[in-house]
């Protein structure tokens, strides 16, 4: 058995390896979440002085829900001790916009998040936000919450949270249409180039680019799969479990 079938050998044992790396669950957390906004009414552009519209007794010019959609990603259970005790979750509305109110559409594990109202501003009760914590959040647990307020767009409402070992809850509204598939791109270049050159120098097999091709040129093919499929399954956004959509 000569050195290039070796090294031939061990470059198909690294791309194999590489599938099942891919796969191999790696304990981490990642706490990710989802804005959406439905404006319900906004009638800011209407010069109508007979038109009037209040919610709960209150004069509005718009009225939107935001859907936040929360979840942990990663499969590292996130316990109610990982968050620190000086930020916790909450979310509040930009400054000036009404808060009307809170609703939980969905939630895992159920009866798991329990939250209360608390004013920003002791002297402005309209300025106030919802604070809630939960027990614990495994992989692919979280909550589907709907704010009702008096803004016109998801901008409107902050959520902010944090956790001692990922850091803050980190935003894919825009991010998850980004799924990382720039290592996709690197591997299929390499082995479209890997590709052609064998191609062209198989005819003259005493040719040294064939030679490296079939020895040197297996093991680096391997190596990339092996960093591109580990880094496309790593580095892509996720999207939202099925019974929070």
């Amino acid at each position: 058995m000569d050195i290039s079938t070796i090294i031939g050998g061990i470059g198909l044992i690294l791309a194999i390896i590489a599938v099942y790396l891919g796969y191999l669950p790696i304990k981490y957390q990642k706490p990710v979440y989802t804005k959406e906004n439905i404006n319900i009414i906004n009638i800011t552009n209407y010069r109508d002085q007979n038109l009037n519209i209040t919610y709960q007794g209150v004069p509005v010019q718009s009225l939107s829900a935001t859907i936040i959609t929360l979840w942990n990603a990663g499969n590292q259970r996130i316990n109610q001790n990982d968050i620190p005790v000086n930020m916790p979750l909450e979310i509040k509305t930009r400054k000036g916009i009404r808060f009307f109110s809170i609703a939980l559409v969905k939630q895992k594990p159920e009866n798991g998040i329990l939250g209360s109202f608390l004013p920003l501003d002791q002297n402005n009760p309209d300025d106030i936000r919802y604070r809630f914590s939960f027990e614990y959040l495994s992989k692919n647990e979280g909550a589907k919450i709907q704010v009702l307020h008096s803004g016109t767009s998801a901008g409107d409402v902050e959520f902010v949270g944090t956790t001692k070992d990922f850091g803050h809850f980190k935003d894919i509204t825009n991010q998850r249409k980004k799924t990382g598939s720039w290592p996709v791109l690197i591997l299929c270049v390499v082995v479209i180039a890997y590709i052609y050159a064998l191609n062209y120098s198989i005819h003259d097999k005493s040719n040294p680019i064939y030679s490296f091709l079939n020895s040197w040129g297996i093991l680096i093919v391997g190596a990339v799969c092996f960093i591109s499929i580990y880094l496309y399954l790593n580095l892509k956004w996720p999207f939202a479990p099925e019974y929070l959509k």
